[in-house]
């Protein structure tokens, strides 16, 4: 058929055309849309579930310092000559002791440890290890957390929120409590201050893509370690950060969330340190931790876009043979 001296295709092959096309095209974009969408949650499952191992592994590494300081703390409270000096109320002869131990038995010494204070019943700092300025005749600053666990509940040990130390130089510090014991009486404390910098290589060693990062919060959401904070600055709160609030719930997880301190969108993977109540958020901007499962989805939909092309160019072809079939006849 012939229209102003053009070739014209006659309606029954244009709409031939059309249905042939979308026999072709109907399972291409059923079978499309299924692998697409499979690929887009398997590719996030394995980012989910690698996020959370990093998390997991993280909190368990910080569990193992945290016991080898606490143990250090007991090793230090359950020392004869310690406990009868501080029952005397000899703190300097007690704090010789702990030189003593320092120097001559290895068990007693981490470098994680900057300062070891001898603490009376009411909280007052009597003698330190070593003797900085300031914080010897004052109370502990943690003394508030630490009094009713240890005085009260008898526990063995105790691991305070961050906080900054009165002695110089005034960095955040934790201390690790354990009580020091006489004929079942309570008579002092034994302290180890580490400085919150101490943390901040386990952040480092951590693996949480190009942009990614972990950070340490205690129990209180305060940071110990950041890689945006420093130890010398002001003691950070991030209690109002939803993977921080998460954490102090006792929940544990891996989703996308946003931080509204940083102004960010990120995966976030948080798992709680068994005994002690600190949190670890593993964090990557989510256009970073997306980018390689993207560009497998778009690679996908550009699959799909070449077969819905070879479909209509088949459905075309058809329609040009049965259109020159019916003119031969």
């Amino acid at each position: 058929m012939e229209v102003g001296g053009k070739k014209s295709w006659p309606k029954a092959n244009i709409v031939l055309g059309g249905i042939v096309f979308l026999i072709l095209a109907i399972p291409t974009f059923i079978l499309g849309v299924y692998y697409y969408r499979n690929a887009n949650d398997d590719l996030t499952k394995q980012l989910f579930s690698r996020r959370e191992i990093v998390a997991s592994l993280s909190a368990s590494a910080i569990k193992i310092k945290l016991d080898r300081l606490v143990e250090i703390a007991e090793l230090y409270a359950s020392q004869d000559d310690i406990r009868n000096r501080v029952a005397a109320k000899d703190w300097g002869g007690a704090t010789n002791s702990v030189i003593l131990d320092l120097s001559n038995r290895v068990e007693f010494y981490d470098f994680f440890v900057d300062r070891i204070l001898l603490i009376d019943v009411e909280g007052v700092v009597r003698d330190a290890f070593p003797r900085l300025y300031g914080g010897i005749g004052q109370k502990d600053v943690a003394f508030d957390e630490w009094a009713a666990p240890i005085l009260e509940n008898r526990q063995k040990s105790f691991v305070s929120n961050v906080h900054k130390r009165i002695a110089t130089p005034r960095v955040s510090v934790v201390e690790v409590l354990s009580p020091i014991t006489k004929n079942s009486r309570i008579v002092g404390a034994v302290a180890l201050q580490i400085p919150v910098n101490e943390f901040s290589d386990f952040g480092k060693d951590v693996e949480v893509g190009s942009n990614g990062f972990a950070y340490f919060v205690d129990h209180l959401g305060h940071i110990v370690s950041h890689p945006k904070y420093s130890s010398d600055g002001p003691v950070v709160d991030f209690s109002g950060v939803p993977s921080v609030q998460k954490l102090m719930r006792g929940e544990e997880g891996v989703e996308i969330l946003y931080n509204q301190l940083e102004r960010e969108e990120r995966i976030s993977a948080y798992q709680t340190v068994p005994v002690y109540g600190w949190g670890v958020v593993a964090v990557e901007p989510t256009k970073d931790a997306f980018e390689t499962r993207d560009g497998i989805l778009h690679n996908i939909l550009l699959l799909i876009a070449v077969i819905f092309l070879v479909d209509l160019m088949i459905a075309i072809l058809i329609s040009k043979s049965l259109a020159g079939r019916q003119k031969r006849e």
